[in-house]
Parts: structure tokens; C-alpha cells; sequence
């Protein structure tokens, strides 16, 4: 099913502008430009292959040059929904630096800032105690006020080093993504780069997120959009994918024949399909609920890791 072009356009915009970090401390405030913030996390369009940024954004008609981003995360101290002083201070930060546009995080390592049954409610119990009301219903108002847009923004498929993870209490490592050979025995053995990943290609993995994305729109009508980060791959050497789920719907699919083996480019174009059809699935869920909400996700840079390592064909998704 072909999607929404505005979504593949944000998706972009995303790229592109590259938002700025916000943190409570003013010294550490300051918005670069969009080049500076790219080359920072490792990403100007024009090492890609693509002449540059804007002509590859005007070559799709799309030029965002007055939009100003700025991702908001929980990783901070005090984290910005945890007073109203928080709060107003991000907001007042935001209308100086003439931002438009908030992505906060509300989901992270499987821990939710706000009424979940996926996640793990603690942090916004947390955070609903010190405020007194739902503090992310309370950022929304507050910021549609002042003229600006609100993004929940959604780390999906890391659980980061989060060993108590309710997704984990509830199915096991079995929808934990894996690389090939070796015996799993404990839950660290499952551990990549500091984190655990669970596997795109998993079903039920699939359908928590899905309802994650329900509750979300269900619980703050006034959201203006989503923004999905960390549906990929973990993308460094060896090769993920290979649960038994995956190996068996890719034998269903290809033939029972076919190699698992990366050499093989069937079962790396499979297990790349299998990102694609996640944020689709994703997308198409939110729009069922919220015809109207605005999707978006992040894509590793450049491209080249994004699609040979991280599975994450982002570029097509450009053209969907």
C-alpha cells in the first residue's frame, strides 16, 4: 500500500533540518545550523550521493527552510515533564529561538511518560505526581498556545539496557532480534552495543507498538504528530535477524532452499522489507486511528550504512 506523501516529506524534513537537542542548561542551548547539527550526528546528504540537501529537497518539491525543530529528551536532569517550571521554560526557550516544532520523548526503553499498558508506567506516575495533572496533556496546551507544534517522539524497538522491561517480563528474549550462531543462554547474551533489540520482523512486536501508537493518539487528541525513531537494525558488524520466526516466514516466503546467509541478497533484501513493512504498518494504524496526524521517522546516515547495515531503506520510503 502506497502512504501519505506528506509523511515521506516530513521524514525528510527531519533529515534535513536536523533539530537541535534541548537541554535545561542555557549554555547548552545553543541551535546550530542545520549543517553543523548533521555533521554531528554524522550526516550531510551531500556525502550520500545526493548533490545536496536542497536540491534533494527541491527535487521532490519540498524546501523546509523556515522550520525549526528541536527533539526534547528525558535524559536530562530535571527532565522537562517532571514540574511546570520544566515545562514553562521549555516553552519560553522555544518561542526565543523562534522553534516550531517540539518532538518530545515519551517512550523510551520501554518506559512510557505516559498511561501505558506497553510500557512501563513508572516514569509517568512519576511525573504526574510532581505536576499534578498529565504532564505531557499540560506541555500540549502550553505550547499550542504560544503557537507551537507537539510531536511525541518514540524510541521503538531499543530497550536500551533495560533488563526489566514489561515487553521482555511478558514474551522472553524470543522477540529479542539476534545474530546468527551461538547459544543464547541468559538475557545478556542478547546484548548489543549496550542495548537490546527487539526484532522488527516479530508479530508481536508489531502489534505492542500498534497499540502503543493507539493509546497515544487516543489519549492526547490535540497531538499534532509521531515521531518514530529506532525502527531498524542494530547497524554494526555481525548481522542481525536471525530469530526463528524470521527464519521460518523467510523460508515460507522465498523457499525452504534459499541460504541464510549474507552473501545471500534475498535474505537481506527479506529482512530489509521487513523494516519497511514495520513503519508502514506503524503509519497506517496511526492514520486509522487519527486520519489526520502527522508521521515521521528517523533514518541512519548516510545511506549507505542506513541500507547495508541498519536494513533501513529510507531513501525509498522517500518515494512511497
Amino acid at each position: 500500500m502506497r502512504m501519505n506523501k506528506i509523511f515521506w516529506n516530513f521524514i525528510f524534513y527531519l533529515l534535513l533540518a536536523a533539530p537541535a537537542i534541548y537541554s535545561a542548561e542555557p549554555a547548552k542551548t545553543g541551535i546550530s545550523s542545520s549543517r553543523e547539527r548533521a555533521e554531528s550526528i554524522g550526516f550531510w546528504p551531500a556525502k550520500t550521493g545526493i548533490s545536496s540537501s536542497r536540491e534533494r529537497a527541491e527535487s521532490i518539491g519540498f524546501w523546509p527552510a523556515a522550520k525549526r525543530g528541536l527533539f526534547v529528551s528525558v535524559i536530562q536532569d530535571p527532565p522537562t515533564l517532571s514540574s511546570r517550571e520544566e515545562i514553562s521554560k521549555l516553552i519560553e526557550f522555544s518561542k526565543k529561538a523562534r522553534v516550531d516544532t517540539l518532538f518530545v520523548q515519551i517512550y523510551r526503553a520501554n518506559k512510557a511518560w505516559f498511561p501505558s499498558q506497553v510500557g512501563g508506567p513508572e516514569p509517568y506516575q512519576a511525573c504526574l505526581k510532581s505536576v499534578g495533572e498529565d504532564p505531557f496533556a499540560l506541555l500540549i496546551r502550553e505550547a499550542h498556545t504560544a503557537g507551537i507544534q507537539v510531536h511525541a517522539w518514540l524510541n521503538l524497538l531499543s530497550l536500551s539496557a533495560n533488563t526489566d522491561a514489561p515487553l521482555l517480563k511478558k514474551y522472553g528474549t524470543v522477540i529479542l532480534t539476534r545474530k546468527p550462531g551461538g547459544e543464547k543462554k541468559t538475557l545478556e547474551d542478547y546484548r548489543i552495543d549496550n542495548q537490546y533489540f527487539l526484532e522488527p520482523g516479530d508479530s508481536r512486536v508489531r502489534a505492542e507498538l500498534s497499540t502503543l501508537l493507539e493509546e497515544i493518539l487516543l489519549r492526547y487528541p490535540a497531538l499534532d504528530g509521531l515521531q518514530l525513531d529506532y525502527i531498524r537494525y542494530p547497524d554494526s558488524h555481525p548481522f542481525y535477524g536471525y530469530t526463528g520466526m524470521n527464519i521460518a516466514r523467510f523460508r515460507h516466503d522465498k523457499g525452504s532452499r534459499q541460504s541464510l546467509s549474507e552473501n545471500n541478497p534475498a535474505w537481506k533484501n527479506w529482512r530489509r522489507g521487513q523494516v519497511t513493512e514495520m513503519v508502514e504498518l506503524l503509519a497506517e494504524k496511526a492514520r486509522a486511528v487519527r486520519p489526520a496526524i502527522q508521521v515521521s521517522t528517523t533514518g541512519c546516515a548516510p545511506y549507505s550504512r542506513a541500507y547495508h547495515e541498519a536494513f533501513q531503506d529510507w531513501a525509498s520510503w522517500l518515494d512511497r
